[in-house]
């Protein structure tokens, strides 16, 4: 079972880890638009780890058999 609490790392639901990936890839195109401030006040809590975050969504999508992401 996954803690949907968790943002990332081991027990945390998948989803969420490609959630901020999502988020953090995409933020100059997604971060003009009023309904993404509150995500986006998150995504800059975490700044410290976006690499990882990052990391771990592409190794996460390499192991569904998605194409790798720039």
């Amino acid at each position: 079972a996954y803690d949907v609490a968790l943002k990332r790392g081991e027990g945390a639901c998948p989803f969420n880890v490609l959630y901020w990936d999502f988020l953090i890839r995409n933020q100059r195109r997604l971060e003009g638009n009023p309904r993404m401030a509150l995500p986006y006040r998150a995504v800059a809590a975490m700044a410290a780890d976006h690499d990882s975050i990052r990391a771990e969504g592409e190794a996460l999508r390499m192991r569904l058999g998605a194409a790798p992401r720039t």
